[in-house]
């Protein structure tokens, strides 16, 4: 029997939804005061071993450089990258997702109502508590029907949805991801 694999992507920076004529949900945005990042050893969710082992591959990618190809078959070799590092915020907010769509059985960027971690990826970012000083730039992968986390990271890189170039960018630096059965989010940030 053949899985039902779904993924969707969305690379999202305010300047591009606001350069695109659409009002952003989120209201203006207003840095934490004590903000600080919490890596790895601080982070406020558990980093399961599904979850560990999707960021040794994505990361191994990064490090030799990743070739991207758009649903138009243009190709885009992005250099090498350095290593995102799991983010106890970014953590939290894949989880809130990745839980959402298992519990609610959808699969979308947009929460539908009631939106309980907030509708839009922005906004579960800012209310799991990513808000560096300056503002950030954030993008979301999701997936359904992985089990394996070498599977799904695969399948972002081949797709041709985006999925990949949010994987190669070596702007992003911070990321959580969650497995929540086989429900997939993942979250990449960088402060500016």
């Amino acid at each position: 029997m053949t899985k039902r694999r779904t993924m969707c992507s969305a690379v999202l920076l305010t300047a591009c939804v606001t350069a695109c004529g659409e009002t952003p949900k989120t209201p203006e945005y207003t840095p934490e005061p004590a903000f600080s990042l919490a890596r790895a050893a601080l982070a406020p969710d558990v980093f399961e071993t599904r979850e560990a082992q999707a960021l040794t591959v994505i990361n191994a990618a990064r490090a030799q450089g990743i070739t991207c190809v758009s649903a138009t078959g243009v190709k885009t070799a992005y250099p090498p990258a350095g290593a995102l590092t799991f983010e106890g915020h970014l953590q939290r907010a894949a989880e809130w997702h990745a839980q959402d769509m298992r519990d609610r059985a959808y699969i979308a960027h947009q929460a539908p109502a009631p939106a309980p971690y907030g509708a839009d990826p922005i906004d579960r970012v800012l209310r799991a508590g990513y808000q560096p000083p300056k503002g950030f730039r954030n993008g979301e992968n999701l997936a359904l029907g992985y089990r394996n986390p070498q599977e799904v990271v695969q399948a972002w890189l081949d797709s041709k949805q985006g999925h990949c170039e949010t994987l190669a960018r070596k702007d992003y630096v911070d990321i959580g991801v969650a497995a929540v059965d086989n429900f997939w989010a993942l979250e990449v940030a960088s402060p500016l």
